[in-house]
């Protein structure tokens, strides 16, 4: 009995670990992160079947799907013959939808003010802290030049890349 246990529980550890490859294990997120990550991976996935279906050959884009169904004797068949999408036009189509969808989704729950609040907020700290460490007395800065460096600092700030 002890060896059975001892092999369904190695089995049960097997199938979990194969379904933890599979599908992942759980990541703690915030919900805005999370619906923020699904509009990136979904354009992404949007962007590459795009892609892949712009160097199909246009021909591949459908094709004829002929049914033969027998009757049940006689050589009575019904024969029907119908024109199918390529499978890549139909995950295109389904994943645009789905990228509108979260977008919709991430509009309505006001993720671009909260993203424009972040950075303001962040931006908010940064000039705090340059203004601090400027004015600290142990650089032993004049107002003059703390005003210098402040300007200096602040037009690197600007120079750089908005991400």
């Amino acid at each position: 009995m002890a060896a059975e246990e001892s092999l369904a529980k190695g089995q049960a550890l097997a199938m979990a670990s194969a379904a933890a490859s599979t599908y992942g294990l759980p990541i703690d997120v915030d919900p805005f992160t999370a619906l923020l990550e699904e509009v990136a991976r979904t354009n992404g996935i949007v962007n590459w079947l795009g892609k892949t279906i712009l160097a199909l050959d246009p021909r591949t884009l459908t094709r004829g799907v002929t049914t033969i169904v027998d009757k049940g004797g006689a050589g009575a068949t019904e024969i029907t013959t119908e024109v199918r999408r390529n499978i890549y036009l139909d995950l295109y189509k389904e994943e645009r939808a789905h990228l509108v969808k979260v977008c919709h989704t991430a509009i309505s729950c006001g993720l671009s003010e909260r993203q424009v609040k972040l950075a303001e907020s962040q931006g908010a700290l940064i000039a705090e802290l340059l203004g601090a460490v400027i004015a600290d007395p142990e650089l032993g800065l004049s107002p003059r030049h703390q005003e210098v460096a402040l300007n200096v600092a602040c037009r690197h700030l600007r120079a750089l890349p908005v991400a």
